[in-house]
């Protein structure tokens, strides 16, 4: 594995872009620590197989198990089945939570009442325009990815509020309307070879703002140092369902007290 170290230039150098992430590898961590897991199985459960086929064929000249051994078929089988359902139930609970969250303001999705009292629970109409405003989010998320801000801005409002987290040096707090939007755009692109945004979770949908967990990752131009973070991001939609303001936080209470 070819390794790099990434220097850090003094505070003072960054008034225009954050700072280099400092690594030690080219691999970002995620993959590098799932590469180290899986071939740390593979080492585990070889050492078992060649155990196993030491004793078999090598160590054993009679039948198999030896006496007075058996083979315990029903434990080994009862054992197997818990664990292929376990994966199930798992794949199970996650799109339960999921759905409940995007169904439920603020739900977690571990219970299976309905959203709210009758006061509060949103018409079939609102649903599914609350459901909309969620896929005109990931379009969008899309277009921004493959470089196409037009496609990207088409849900749009022309006067678009476009709020940041205020973090990054030399980002301002907002921008508005299209020409300050792709100021920013341009800003993300000069400091990154790549950056991506996606939606990670909702945390409330409402008929007409939307709360989300978003992933920014993006990779230094030039450095190839690799960098993600979450941003906790407010959408709000018109009657039109054009989107006219984003606010961006660091933590989900933040995010969910703007509405």
């Amino acid at each position: 594995m070819e390794s790099a170290s990434v220097a850090v230039p003094p505070a003072e150098e960054h008034h225009a872009h954050p700072p280099e992430a400092n690594q030690s590898s080219r691999i970002d961590r995620q993959t590098l620590g799932i590469l180290l897991f899986i071939v740390s199985e593979v080492m585990l459960f070889g050492a078992f197989f060649a155990s196993y086929f030491f004793l078999r064929v090598v160590a054993n000249d009679g039948p198999w198990p030896p006496d007075p051994f058996e083979l315990p078929v029903a434990v080994a089988g009862m054992n197997t089945a818990i664990l292929v359902s376990s994966s199930f139930t798992m794949h199970w609970a996650r799109r339960r939570r999921t759905t409940s969250a995007s169904r439920c303001p603020g739900s977690t999705g571990t219970s299976s009442t309905s959203c709210g009292s009758s006061s509060s629970r949103p018409s079939t109409s609102s649903s599914a325009a609350s459901s909309k405003h969620i896929e005109t989010v990931r379009r969008g998320h899309e277009a921004f990815n493959r470089g196409d801000l037009t496609q990207a801005t088409a849900s749009f409002a022309k006067d678009i509020d476009w709020g940041t987290t205020g973090t990054w040096p030399g980002v301002q707090d907002s921008y508005r309307g299209f020409d300050a939007l792709a100021e920013w755009v341009r800003i993300q692109r000069a400091e990154f070879e790549e950056f991506e945004v996606s939606l990670e979770e909702v945390l409330q949908d409402k008929e007409d703002a939307l709360v989300i967990v978003e992933r920014l990752w993006g990779k230094g131009r030039g450095s190839g140092a690799v960098a993600e973070m979450r941003v906790y991001a407010v959408y709000w939609f018109d009657d039109e369902g054009k989107m006219f303001k984003r606010r961006a936080f660091t933590s989900a209470e933040e995010a969910l007290g703007a509405l």
